[in-house]
């Protein structure tokens, strides 16, 4: 007879778990009303169990798809039935994914994780430009805008010249601009006022023919109920800024946006108060608001070394893979940048015992090993350096 799949265990929404706790226990099944899972990396077999592992985090919904009856797992009723409602699943109809129909039952968890930034994180913002933490300040001594406003991020301007990222200081100054908008509209009251101030800097930031963009907008803010008008106030006192809308491929000019600046009173540039210092930056330093947001890489997580992890039998080169203790690959392009630095000796043990020459790489572990330390040596086999000498033989070049 085959072992009925049972659900021992499953955590609610709302728990907050650590890395490695479980989040769902169960017998392994055979019969056809299976309790799957998204497979990860966390995800084991133990003493006849699959246990599916938590990554950390607090569990914020739990969605069940069930292709069988809601009555067959007691356990999962109310998750499969608010799943059902939540995706508007026909009565006769079965789930998916990836065009493959799910056997059984899959449970997906979906868990909100606050990962705090350090060194060596990514951050990000909407125009393709990322880039490496390379300092965590203290609060108090990050720098102050004449506008009382600590500064959050400080941006290497070199990026925005090396990526061609222009756009980043097109979002910063319409971001001030967005900002001075909303302060001013919260201290109006009059809704005259407020459509004509807007009307006097959308139409400058407008790079549609003839202003047609800014002009549908101040149009549709002028017909507006007194209800509606109060809900887009209450809106912009909420986030603190006025939104702008810009065309696509009509973004301004530089001089449009100089020109919205100089209607606010804005400048392009400010010098900064360095509280650490007591002193204010001796050149003005552009300012605005913009998106920035974190990358799921952590440069904590990448960190690893490799010590004497395992290889491939058939190239005797190492594992690929942080999971698999493995190392890096000397790449094409780092080849070529050591012979072109004559670098050789360390091209030679590159592509020697710390690649695929095992017999060398067996002599420096073992003296390693016994006295602790070990001299250079001269590789005695290495396919990959056998490879590039073809290369260079076929260019017509002097062997390495």
């Amino acid at each position: 007879m085959s072992k009925q799949d049972r659900l021992l265990f499953l955590a609610e929404i709302g728990d907050e778990t650590e890395k490695g706790q479980p989040l769902l226990r169960k017998t392994i099944g055979e019969i056809e009303q299976l309790i799957g899972f998204e497979e990860t990396e966390v995800s084991e077999v133990s003493a006849g169990q699959y246990i599916h592992k938590s990554p950390g985090g607090r569990i914020v919904d739990i969605e069940v798809f069930s292709n069988v009856s809601a009555d067959v797992f007691p356990q999962l009723k109310i998750l499969i039935m608010k799943t059902n409602k939540k995706y508007g699943k026909p009565p006769r109809e079965k789930f998916t994914i990836g065009g493959v129909t799910i056997k059984g039952v899959l449970v997906r968890f979906r868990i909100e994780q606050e990962l705090k930034i350090s060194g060596g994180d990514k951050l990000c913002n909407r125009y393709g430009n990322k880039g490496i933490i390379s300092l965590v300040e203290k609060d108090e001594n990050m720098p102050r805008t004449p506008f009382g406003d600590r500064i959050d991020v400080i941006l290497n301007p070199l990026g925005i010249i090396g990526r061609m990222n222009i756009g980043q200081l097109y979002e910063m100054y319409c971001g001030l601009i967005s900002k001075e908008l909303g302060k001013r509209v919260t201290d109006l009251k009059d809704k005259t006022k407020i459509i004509s101030l807007l009307k006097t800097v959308l139409v400058k930031l407008d790079g549609s023919e003839s202003q047609k963009s800014s002009a549908r907008f101040i149009n549709s803010l002028s017909k507006l109920s007194a209800q509606k008008f109060k809900l887009f106030i209450d809106q912009i006192k909420k986030t603190g800024f006025v939104p702008i809308v810009v065309p696509p491929f009509q973004s301004p000019k530089y001089q449009d946006v100089s020109s919205a600046l100089k209607v606010l009173g804005l400048k392009p540039a400010y010098h900064l108060y360095l509280p650490e210092f007591n002193t204010k930056t001796s050149m003005p330093v552009p300012v605005g608001y913009m998106y920035v947001s974190k990358l799921e890489q952590i440069g904590e997580g990448k960190i690893y070394g490799r010590s004497t992890g395992p290889t491939i039998s058939k190239t005797a080169q190492p594992t690929a893979g942080k999971r698999h203790e493995g190392g890096q690959r000397l790449g094409e392009l780092d080849t070529y940048s050591f012979i072109s630095y004559n670098c050789l000796t360390l091209l030679a043990e590159m592509m020697g015992p710390l690649s695929d020459d095992y017999i060398t790489r067996d002599e420096i572990v073992s003296d390693i090993i016994q006295t602790g330390n070990a001299a250079y040596r001269v590789p005695k086999i290495s396919p990959a350096r056998d490879l590039l000498n073809s290369y260079f033989a076929s260019l017509m070049l002097e062997r390495g």
